[in-house]
């Protein structure tokens, strides 16, 4: 599958949508890590960075979820079903990670 094929596909929307929240999990425990060591962290804080990586961890296995969905949805035999694997399905279903989580 080359570039442009795959900037095309559904699923490089939950790609792009899992590398994102991928990033924001490491930053939150590199960010966790850091003040925890050299500085007192209040416990509210501590309480929200955990919430925090919680989250965007869940989300980031939504969109693991959906992409599976999608590549399970482009291979079906069924017309109806692979009518569910497109880009404005896709770009339904995106914000959903974030706004459920």
């Amino acid at each position: 599958m080359g570039i442009k094929t795959f900037r095309r596909s559904p699923s490089a929307y939950y790609v792009v949508g899992q590398s994102l929240v991928d990033v924001n999990v490491l930053l939150i425990l590199l960010f966790q890590i850091i003040p925890s060591t050299s500085l007192s962290v209040s416990s509210v804080t501590c309480k929200l960075m955990v919430f925090f990586v919680q989250v965007t961890t869940t989300a980031a296995m939504s969109f693991l979820c959906l992409s599976a969905f999608d590549r399970w949805a482009c291979t079906s035999q069924s017309a109806r079903i692979r009518q569910l694997s497109s880009i404005r399905v896709a770009r339904f279903f995106f914000p959903i990670p974030f706004i459920l989580w």
